[in-house]
């Protein structure tokens, strides 16, 4: 005997479509499913297109609500409008919410990269990355997977490192280059000061600490204990 997927009305003569609907089910459930995959195919396209993060995450959103209702409300009872069917898409943004952030931020660090590469001071190579760190920490809530963006944080923590010590070392050369020992020495010290209270083991920094240690005694300087 047929019966409506959806109403569950059944009849030795009721005439059901090839999605199992009775006539008034049918014309429902079409208009609500296809309103609705109207809006995930647009939400969808913006997720691939647009180049903000926060409106990639809120469309990312609007298709995992939209799919979720419809696998809850007409998919669970066998009724598959979709192609692919909602809930594969639905599983699909699930999992790749955090692949979105990724993506994103991976990109505003090659931008914040360029954008250091040709900054002639250290605050002018600094603060794109510094940008870019404050926007890690701002969306590391959002993850699923936490520690997600780790590598991505640690990276940019040593080009930051990196380019903060290179201007110390290079003022020290400068100094020293033009005579002014005493400029040199208190440049080295800040640099050795900026080398032993980071963050990175000192033994990953052994040879670059020698080296600070033997320009400031030969400069004349102590080095600290």
């Amino acid at each position: 005997m047929a019966k409506c997927k959806f109403c569950g009305r059944g009849g030795l003569f009721l005439s059901l479509s090839q999605n199992g609907l009775c006539n008034n089910c049918e014309s429902a459930v079409s208009l609500e499913v296809n309103s609705k995959i109207r809006v995930i195919q647009e939400s969808i396209e913006l997720v691939k297109n647009s180049k903000k993060l926060d409106t990639r995450l809120s469309r990312a959103d609007v298709v995992i609500k939209l799919t979720s209702e419809i696998v809850d409300k007409f998919e669970s009872k066998g009724i598959v409008m979709m192609d692919p069917p909602a809930g594969e898409v639905l599983q699909l943004y699930e999992e790749g919410r955090d692949e979105i952030i990724k993506d994103s931020l991976d990109g505003e660090y090659k931008t914040a990269s360029a954008k250091s590469e040709v900054g002639t001071t250290a605050k002018a190579k600094i603060n794109p990355l510094s940008k870019v760190l404050l926007k890690i920490q701002q969306y590391k809530d959002e993850l699923a997977k936490q520690g997600y963006l780790d590598d991505l944080e640690k990276k940019i923590n040593g080009d930051i490192h990196a380019t903060q010590l290179y201007f110390f070392l290079d003022d020290a050369k400068k100094a020293e280059f033009k005579g002014n020992k005493k400029k040199a020495l208190d440049k080295y010290l800040e640099a050795l000061y900026f080398i032993k209270t980071d963050k990175i083991d000192d033994i990953k920094q052994q040879d670059t600490i020698v080296n600070i240690e033997n320009k400031i005694r030969a400069l004349g300087g102590e080095v600290p204990q």
